[in-house]
């Protein structure tokens, strides 16, 4: 954890601290104590609840505790946003101050919050969308120009993932017809075993190339495991390895890297770009030089697939095109979407660092709370295009 990180998070775990005493104010202590309890009580059992052996009360508690974690978040920005219209109206107009600071007021407030959190389930629910981007490359080779990849990231298919929602993510996808598919990581989410009927459905994106890197909840949950099941059903692990994509003369390469997490299974497990742009894959010849050294004629793409953006630099440095990474989920919904841009240099959609584009789809999934305020669910369809 970097230090400009825990800095933010310590920021606003005193928020939620000032929210218990905000409402002790209304409800009175021994009240705000035990709604507070309930809420952080979910949320500090997570690891323990996945642990019972009953699932339909796994799956509910599971629920409940998203649930609770969304409610907090919006109860979060409706007390502070109040605090700071009401606590300055009080020195004009003291009455209608002392109404917002009320019992009712208070209960006005945490009403909010609770039309917010069932307006962001819907939206969640109603996803995920397409959205269809162009990405400018110099020099594109003629070959090359409308390769279009369907990218999917952070679907955090787990425990309470239905099934149907995957056969329907894949159906999309496969409608859109790509000359690639990439998985940019976070796409299983919990202990495997319960996820496996889920992620089986993602078998039905093999009929086109399908590459996968891993994201850092994988690796929270035996990395190992999820990584081998992906590979089962047919998706590419590309771990610090390229591969190769050919049209006509023109060569698209894929590259991936892990995630930074996998480094809690040794130091060898490190993202490295510039290894990874000399490892061929299993199965794919290596060329008897660099992928990236091919002579004076363009010939060729490179595609860097990072689950976190801020590799760019380490990108750009070793002569990738396009990255393609997702982790963010543009915050996901009010007011994290204001936050995650003070916390990634590129936190969502198409960026560009020197001759290097990036593109951050803000998640197919959604972590946590299956909740979308200012943010959709994606499935990008990205198209090469030359840049003018």
């Amino acid at each position: 954890m970097n230090v400009r990180f825990a800095m933010i998070l310590a920021f606003v775990l005193s928020l939620f601290v000032y929210v218990g005493f905000r409402l002790a104010d209304s409800f009175g202590t021994p009240v705000t104590i035990i709604l507070m309890g309930i809420l952080f009580g979910g949320f500090l059992s997570y690891r323990k609840i996945h642990g019972l052996k009953n699932p339909s009360a796994r799956r509910f508690l599971i629920g409940a505790v998203h649930l609770e974690m969304g409610f907090l978040s919006f109860l979060l920005t409706f007390i502070i946003a109040r605090d700071l219209i009401f606590i300055p109206v009080g020195f004009v107009s003291p009455a209608i101050s002392e109404l917002a600071f009320s019992r009712s007021g208070t209960s006005i407030v945490i009403g909010l919050a609770i039309v917010s959190l069932f307006v962001g389930v819907a939206i969640a629910n109603a996803g995920p969308w397409v959205l269809r981007v162009n990405v400018p490359i110099r020099d594109l080779p003629a070959e090359l120009v409308g390769f279009t990849i369907a990218q999917l990231s952070d679907m955090h298919i787990g425990p309470t993932t239905a099934p149907e929602l995957v056969e329907r993510i894949v159906k999309t996808t496969m409608d859109l017809n790509p000359d690639m598919i990439a998985l940019t990581g976070d796409i299983g989410d919990g202990p495997y075993i319960e996820s496996r009927d889920a992620i089986s459905h993602l078998s039905g994106l093999c009929m086109k190339p399908t590459f996968y890197v891993t994201g850092n909840h994988e690796y929270y949950w035996n990395g190992p495991e999820w990584i081998g099941g992906f590979e089962a059903i047919g998706l590419k692990p590309l771990l610090n390895q390229y591969d190769v994509i050919e049209r006509g003369r023109a060569r698209v390469f894929v590259i991936g890297t892990p995630d930074p997490t996998a480094r809690m299974l040794g130091p060898k497990m490190v993202p490295d770009v510039a290894l990874a742009v000399r490892t061929p894959a299993s199965g794919v010849d290596a060329l008897p030089a660099s992928p990236l050294v091919l002579g004076s004629a363009r010939t060729d793409v490179r595609i860097l697939l990072a689950h976190q953006p801020g590799i760019s630099g380490e990108a750009l440095k070793a002569g990738i095109d396009l990255q393609l990474s997702g982790h963010t989920h543009a915050g996901q919904f009010f007011p994290w979407t204001l936050v995650v841009k003070r916390v990634h240099e590129f936190s969502k959609g198409l960026g560009r660092l020197g001759s290097l584009s990036v593109y951050v789809n803000p998640g197919t999934g959604s972590w946590g709370p299956q909740v979308r305020l200012g943010t959709k669910t994606e499935i990008t369809l990205l198209t090469l295009v030359k840049e003018s």
